[in-house]
């Protein structure tokens, strides 16, 4: 049987992991709707850090280590550098799963 402090590490860890996933989710719909705003308006375009920053803010303390920087300069680049990167691999693995 679980002790009271046991099931509260649990609920915790439960908590985080729910967290991440959802960061996982909104930043993979940020990319989805970006994307598709991308190919009606002929081009490619990304969400900018102005766009998504509170988003960010709002679950600082689960983002993955790539994201997470101090001031608005260095945030915004961690962010540039991380929509390309992601952007890179998601397209990688479905030209990958149509080939």
């Amino acid at each position: 049987m679980a002790t009271g402090h046991g099931l509260e590490s649990i609920n915790h860890v439960r908590a985080l992991m729910q967290r991440v996933l959802i960061v996982h989710v909104v930043l993979g719909a940020v990319l989805l709707v970006q994307g598709s705003i991308a190919r009606l308006m002929g081009g490619e375009r990304y969400a900018t850090y102005h766009e998504v920053r509170q988003v960010l803010a709002a679950l600082s303390d689960v983002l993955p280590a790539d994201l997470r920087a101090d001031g608005s300069v260095r945030a915004a680049a961690a962010w540039n550098r991380w929509v390309v990167e992601h952007d890179r691999e998601i397209r990688s693995r479905l030209a990958d799963s149509a080939a």
